[in-house]
């Protein structure tokens, strides 16, 4: 959402090559915000939290350049080849919406309240920042579950919130274009395309999904926004996600 504000304001532009200096010159410099959005720059990257190489747990807990880390790792594909979902990733996109901002943690806390946060009366939310003051994209977002279903009805109305435009309708379109890579997967959210990621559920679903089953799930055809914020190790499955929301759908459905 917030790179798309920067869009709107022609701060960045998501086709063009990502504003990385480290990537100017190198193999890495034809890789566009678009593609990193799609999770598909072509990055090597492990998303794992533990094991033998876990750049997850690496990238978000040993540095104190969160987006540099993930600048620096090696090519393994193509641009817009392999879908490849990287926390690190979503750091560095953060970093370079920071820089269009005005660069530093305090330009980039007071847009996202100002012009983000608090127009949806939105007053839990909490940001976190590596040491160099960058924003964490990929974690540590912190929100009461009645705030994070603020920003699911957001996108559900095409970045309308009452008549204010938040965010561009022609953005959120593109956050629910299918990528080529992966048609379940947008600008850093999950879709239903086909119903091929959640077969019982409508192919209008769409989500946020973050660490241990937490989910801000919308379905924009039945008018319907689903959040769950606790912890489950097993993930989705273990989280029971797709039941639940079957469950809802049940109640609110007239017989």
């Amino acid at each position: 959402i917030v790179s798309g504000m920067a869009q709107d304001r022609d701060l960045i532009n998501a086709t063009e090559a990502a504003p990385v200096a480290a990537w100017q010159g190198t193999n890495k410099a034809s890789i566009t915000l678009h593609n990193m959005l799609q999770m598909a720059s072509g990055i090597s990257w492990n998303e794992a939290a533990q094991g033998d190489d876990p750049d997850q747990g690496f990238g978000l807990f040993q540095v104190a350049d969160m987006a540099g880390y993930y600048a620096e790792q090696d090519v393994a594909d193509a641009p817009n080849t392999q879908f490849n979902y990287s926390t690190g990733q979503s750091n560095l996109i953060a970093k370079i919406s920071q820089d269009a901002f005005g660069g530093n943690l305090e330009s980039y806390y007071r847009f996202v309240n100002d012009e983000l946060f608090y127009p949806l009366n939105i007053h839990s939310a909490v940001i976190e920042f590596d040491t160099l003051g960058q924003p964490v994209g990929g974690a540590f977002h912190y929100l009461t579950t009645r705030d994070w279903a603020r920003l699911g009805l957001l996108l559900q109305h095409k970045g309308n919130w009452f008549g204010q435009q938040i965010v561009s309708a022609a953005w959120v379109d593109s956050m629910l274009t299918p990528s080529a890579p992966n048609p379940s997967y947008g600008y850093q959210i999950w879709l239903n395309t086909e119903q091929i990621y959640w077969p019982e559920l409508p192919a209008s679903t769409f989500a946020l999904r973050g660490f241990q089953g937490q989910v801000v799930m919308v379905m924009p055809d039945q008018d319907l926004i689903l959040v769950r914020t606790g912890v489950t190790f097993a993930g989705d499955d273990g989280a029971g996600i797709v039941p639940l929301a079957l469950a809802v759908l049940a109640a609110v459905t007239p017989n």
